[in-house]
């Protein structure tokens, strides 16, 4: 690691984007309160059971809620945390979409490996 610190400035240069667009904190704080509620929600969901779904509905939707929030405010920048047009190149969905499938099936197979060794 020691090595890597003195030699990596050297051998990485550092890149700068000149047409970076401003960070924008306002769609920061909405996406954190999109994600943060949902998966509190998911986590309560799976610790009490559907018999409590209280709090932890209310918790997913409200997330729910922001998120719609965040992704009008994205469409409506010039520089957007998300570019969402992104979603309309079929093979950035296409490959987003095995993605995520992909770390399912991982994590499925995570759960049955524990389930089986036990």
């Amino acid at each position: 690691m020691v090595v890597l610190l003195a030699v990596g400035p050297v051998l990485l240069p550092e890149y700068q984007d000149a047409n970076a667009g401003r960070l924008d904190p306002i769609s920061v704080t909405l996406s954190l309160a999109a994600i943060l509620p949902i998966v509190y929600g998911i986590k309560e969901l799976s610790v009490h059971g559907v018999q409590m779904p209280t709090a932890a509905t209310a918790a997913i939707f409200a997330g729910v809620a922001v998120g719609v929030l965040f992704v009008g405010r994205q469409l409506h920048l010039a520089d957007p945390l998300l570019d969402l047009s992104l979603f309309g190149d079929r093979s950035f969905t296409v490959v987003l979409s095995a993605m995520m499938l992909a770390t399912a099936a991982l994590a499925g197979t995570s759960l049955l490996t524990g389930e089986v060794l036990q």
